[in-house]
C-alpha cells in the first residue's frame, strides 16, 4: 500500500487479517446487517460484535475512536493497560483497539485487534472532543437487541439495561424495527399500527374488551417510566400530536 496513506491494520488473535486504507472523516466498524453496512465488517457468527460497534474519525489532524453504544464494549490496549472506552478518545501510535470476537464463561476467547498506522505522525492533543468539537451521540436513546431481547438506555456517556414486560417489549421491538427500515430515523407510528403490534390483529381481539387508545396510552406511560431520564418530559418515546408516537433508537 502507498506509504502516504493512513492504514488500519486488522488482526485476529495476533495474526494479521487485512490492511485497510482509512479514507474520509469517519470510518465505521461492526458486523453489519441488512440495514447497515459498515466500512469494516468483522466476522462474528455469535453476535458479540454490534452491528454498528465503533467509529474511527479524523479531527484536528489526528485520529479518534468512539464506541457507538455497543453491547460488549470497545477497549484500548496500550502496553499492559486495557481500558474500556467511555468517551471519544484520541488514538496514539501505540494504541490497539480491541473488540471481543468470541467468549465463554471464562471471558473473551478471541479478539479483533485494530491499529491505526499514520505516517503523518500526529501529536497528542490536550483537548476533548466530547464537549464541543465532534458531536457524540449524547441524546437519550435506546438500543433494542432483537436477538438477545434486551433494551439498553443510552445517553450522556452512560448506559443501563432495563427489563420490560412482554407488551412493552413488543412495542419497543416494533418501533425499533420501523426505525431500522428507515436508516435509523425515528418513524412516527400511528395509534392503530401500535395497537396491532402489541395486541395482534383485530380479528383476534376480545370482542367485549378490545384494546383501546387508552390502553396504549397507559402502556406508553409505563414504558416511559422505565426508559426516560424524566418521564414527565419524554425525550426517547415521544408523542406526535394527532398522529401517534416515535422512539429514538440507535443501531444494535
Amino acid at each position: 500500500m502507498d506509504e502516504a496513506n493512513t492504514i488500519l491494520e486488522v488482526c485476529r488473535d495476533g495474526k494479521l487479517d487485512s490492511e485497510v486504507v482509512l479514507e474520509g472523516e469517519t470510518f465505521s466498524i461492526g458486523r453489519g446487517s441488512s440495514t447497515f453496512d459498515p466500512d469494516l465488517s468483522l466476522d462474528d457468527p455469535h453476535s458479540w460484535i454490534s452491528r454498528r460497534h465503533c467509529v474511527i474519525s479524523q479531527a484536528l489532524g489526528t485520529w479518534w475512536i468512539e464506541d457507538c453504544g455497543s453491547r460488549n464494549g470497545t477497549f484500548i490496549r496500550n502496553g499492559d493497560s486495557l481500558t474500556r472506552l467511555k468517551n471519544k478518545t484520541q488514538l496514539s501510535g501505540s494504541d490497539v483497539i480491541c473488540i471481543t470476537a468470541d467468549a465463554d464463561e471464562t471471558g473473551p476467547t478471541s479478539t479483533w485487534e485494530l491499529r491505526v498506522i499514520d505516517p503523518s505522525a500526529t501529536v497528542t492533543l490536550d483537548v476533548s472532543l466530547t464537549s464541543n468539537l465532534a458531536p457524540v451521540a449524547d441524546e437519550p436513546a435506546v438500543r433494542w437487541d432483537a436477538e438477545a431481547m434486551t433494551l439498553t438506555i443510552l445517553g450522556r456517556g452512560c448506559e443501563r439495561t432495563v427489563e420490560l414486560r412482554k407488551q412493552g417489549q413488543d412495542l419497543v421491538a416494533h418501533m425499533a424495527s420501523r426505525n431500522a427500515d428507515h436508516e435509523g430515523d425515528p418513524v412516527v407510528c400511528s395509534v392503530e399500527e401500535l395497537l396491532v403490534a402489541v395486541w395482534g390483529e383485530p380479528d383476534s381481539w376480545d370482542k367485549y374488551h378490545p384494546p383501546t387508545p387508552e390502553n396504549l396510552r397507559d402502556l406508553i406511560l409505563a414504558v416511559r417510566k422505565a426508559i426516560e431520564p424524566n418521564s414527565g418530559s419524554p425525550q426517547i418515546l415521544q408523542n406526535q400530536r394527532g398522529v401517534g408516537y416515535k422512539l429514538r433508537t440507535v443501531p444494535a
